[in-house]
């Protein structure tokens, strides 16, 4: 810790608020039944299809879950946007250039010629308490599907801020800035 602290890398007042919040989401049914739902897939399809991360404090993302579909890279993920849990659904893409075809992935990489375009589909504030099962299949299914609109999840306890009297569906053809649809 005096490595740290000489270095002036300890937070000296952590973000209790924002830690606490974390804490009660890490703790409640909401991950479990996200975890358990990626096992479950992945069981099914008897390999990994479903890569599922997890993140350490003070990140405020907390938990990923991706799905590789040739060079892209679909991704369902839980942060914590000012205080609140978060779903965001992102596109991750390789960018192909004239040598990227030609070469390997690592030669592109280490000239700096490996670039990624990350185009955030969608997210959503919502309450963990009010999310059910049938939700978590939902989602995994729009995550699999490669985002396709027409299977564009319902999203419970949004909240008011996030015009939760709306569909998801109108909320993302509105594009709210806390509800995103396809910016990078």
């Amino acid at each position: 810790m005096e490595f740290l602290e000489d270095r002036h890398l300890v937070q000296k007042e952590p973000d209790l608020p924002l830690f606490e919040i974390r804490k009660a989401v890490e703790a409640g049914e909401f991950l479990k039944i996200l975890d358990r739902t990626a096992k479950t897939i992945n069981s099914t399809a008897g390999s990994l299809l479903i890569d599922a991360q997890s993140y350490l404090w003070p990140e405020p993302l907390i938990r990923s879950f991706a799905v590789q579909k040739g060079r892209e890279e679909f991704v369902m993920q839980i942060e914590l946007w000012e205080g609140c849990p978060t779903l965001s659904f992102i596109v991750r893409r390789a960018r192909e250039t004239f040598l990227s075809r030609f070469l390997p992935w690592v030669i592109t990489h280490w000239l700096g010629l490996h670039e990624m375009e990350i185009v955030v589909k969608s997210a959503y504030t919502f309450d963990t308490a009010r999310v059910t099962s049938r939700n978590v299949d939902d989602w995994f299914i729009y995550l699999l599907s490669g985002f396709e609109r027409s299977l564009l999840p319902a999203f419970p306890g949004t909240r008011p801020a996030d015009r939760a009297s709306e569909s998801a569906a109108k909320a993302v053809e509105a594009r709210d800035p806390v509800i995103a649809d396809e910016f990078s």
